[in-house]
């Protein structure tokens, strides 16, 4: 393979919370312990979030945050050497799905337990509920679990912050992230404002791609 390098960037999340939510909010003083976690679930989700979207070209409102560093869908789109698919409507099961696997050399395909087709929840749902066209038992077990989610083996994956136009083929583990500085959070009291400012840190790079010849990904082209 080519030698990938992970850059590492410093990422912060700040929240400000007044002395009066604290004393009037049901929970009382307990509040402060969910609002932690609360944040470092957020800041979880704003990870995911830029793994996927993020954009060093990005304008726009949410620019500050998507230019931090390029993510998993530009790479992929870029890289001379992934394979891309251009995707037309919604027949999945079909053709787009088929097509897919179709463009991902032989030499990927064997271990299917840990492929992946990563994908957002209206495609897996769109997906899913082709499969359950059936009368069959399965077909009525389907749509009544929604669990019956592989195609040929793979395992169709809903990704959250994964866009409805861009689906992405490939082994589960060749899509990584660096963390160079595990998230610490901070809490401190500005007596002038106050409040309770709560920071988080982290040094990262938000994702890379460690084999781009065994990546398929479809979008609109």
């Amino acid at each position: 393979t080519s030698r990938k390098e992970l850059r590492s960037v410093k990422v912060r999340l700040a929240a400000d919370i007044t002395t009066e939510f604290q004393e009037d909010n049901i929970e009382g003083q307990s509040a402060s312990e969910r609002i932690a976690r609360e944040l470092a679930q957020q800041f979880g989700n704003d990870l995911a979030d830029l793994m996927l979207n993020g954009d060093t070209a990005a304008t726009g409102a949410d620019a500050s945050f998507l230019t931090i560093g390029d993510g998993i869908i530009k790479q992929a789109k870029t890289s001379t050497d992934t394979h891309k698919f251009n995707l037309s409507g919604t027949d999945y099961k079909g053709t787009i799905f088929p097509g897919m696997l179709k463009l991902m050399p032989n030499k990927f395909k064997n271990d299917r337990r840990n492929m992946r087709i990563y994908c957002s929840s209206s495609v897996a749902d769109t997906y899913i509920l082709s499969v359950t066209d059936r009368e069959t038992a399965l077909g009525d077990d389907t749509l009544r679990t929604g669990l019956f989610n592989r195609f040929l083996g793979i395992q169709v994956f809903p990704v959250e912050y994964m866009p409805d136009d861009v689906i992405i083929l490939t082994h589960r583990l060749n899509l990584v992230s660096g963390v160079q500085r595990v998230m610490k959070v901070y809490s401190q009291f500005n007596q002038r404002k106050d409040l309770t400012e709560y920071t988080m840190y982290m040094r990262l790079d938000p994702g890379k791609i460690v084999w781009d010849d065994a990546l398929v990904v479809a979008y609109p082209f």
